[in-house]
C-alpha cells in the first residue's frame, strides 16, 4: 500500500492527456502523432463553465434532503429544537421533576384563613402540585387515634399530602409527600419530596415560613417515602418517622 500525492510522474497510457499542463509536455508524450499548432493550445483555455456561475461569497447549495428526514417530516412535521419535546418539561409546568425549591414561597390562599396549619405551611409548597390547591385536614391523631389503620383509612389514595407534627420538646416538624400513600407496603420515590422544621417551635399562627428549615431530598428520588400499611408517616429510612401502631 502507499500514498500518492501531487502530480503524476508517468502515464500508463500515452494517449491520455493531462489537463492544464504545458502543450510541449503533451507533445512529448505523443511523438508519433504530430498535432497541428492549434491543437497545442492548453486544454484549460477551452473549458467553459457548466451551469450558472456562483458569486465568490455565495453560500454553498444545501445538501439533498435525507430520505429518513423526509419521512419523519411527512408523519410528524418539522423536528423540534429540543429532542423529543424535552423543552416542554420545564420547571414551571412540571416542577416536581426537580428538587424542592429553597428560595420560592407560595402565597397564602383565601381558603387557608381559619386553618393555622395551612397558613403556616402554604408558603413552603411553592412549585409543588399543592401550591394553589385548597388544603383539607384529613387526619388528626388526637381525634382519629394514634393507629396505623386509622391513618391509612384517612390518607390512602388521596394524593399528595403534607404531614405536620410537634415534638415533645416543642419543635414543629413536617414533610411533603408528592406521591401520597396507598398502603401497599412499598417505597415511593420522588425528587420533589422535602422535610421542614421550625426548631424553636411556637404557636402555629406565629410561624414564619421564611424562618423554617427546609430540607431537600438527597440521593435522587428513591425511598422518599416508605408506604408501610402497618405504620405511620415515614420519610426516608429514618429521616422523619411518626410511629403509629395498632393494638
Amino acid at each position: 500500500s502507499g500514498v500518492i500525492t501531487g502530480a503524476p510522474t508517468f502515464l500508463s497510457h500515452p494517449a491520455v492527456p493531462l489537463m492544464g499542463h504545458h502543450p510541449a509536455f503533451l507533445l512529448s508524450l505523443l511523438p508519433h502523432s504530430p498535432l497541428p499548432r492549434s491543437a497545442c493550445t492548453p486544454l484549460r483555455t477551452r473549458l467553459r463553465p457548466v451551469g450558472p456561475r456562483l458569486a465568490a461569497d455565495a453560500p454553498p447549495p444545501p445538501p439533498p434532503p435525507d430520505p429518513v428526514d423526509k419521512l419523519f417530516r411527512f408523519f410528524f412535521g418539522a423536528p423540534e429544537a429540543a429532542p423529543l419535546g424535552l423543552a416542554r418539561f420545564d420547571r414551571d409546568r412540571f416542577p416536581e421533576l426537580y428538587p424542592a425549591t429553597l428560595d420560592d414561597f407560595a402565597e397564602v390562599m383565601e381558603e387557608d384563613r381559619g386553618m393555622e396549619d395551612a397558613v403556616a405551611v402554604r408558603p413552603l409548597l411553592a412549585r409543588t402540585q399543592l401550591e394553589k390547591r385548597a388544603l383539607k385536614l384529613v387526619f388528626d391523631a388526637e381525634e382519629d387515634g394514634w393507629s396505623a389503620s386509622a391513618f391509612h383509612r384517612a390518607v390512602d389514595k388521596k394524593g399528595a399530602a403534607v404531614v405536620v407534627a410537634r415534638t415533645k420538646g416543642g419543635a414543629v416538624v413536617g414533610g411533603y409527600n408528592p406521591k401520597g400513600w396507598v398502603g401497599y407496603g412499598e417505597s415511593r420515590g420522588s425528587i420533589a419530596a422535602f422535610l421542614f422544621t421550625w426548631p424553636a417551635g411556637g404557636a402555629m399562627a406565629g410561624l414564619d415560613a421564611r424562618r423554617a428549615e427546609k430540607l431537600r431530598k438527597v440521593g435522587m428520588g428513591s425511598m422518599a417515602v416508605i408506604d408501610d400499611p402497618d405504620g405511620g408517616p415515614r420519610f426516608g429510612a429514618d429521616g422523619f418517622v411518626v410511629p403509629l401502631r395498632d393494638g
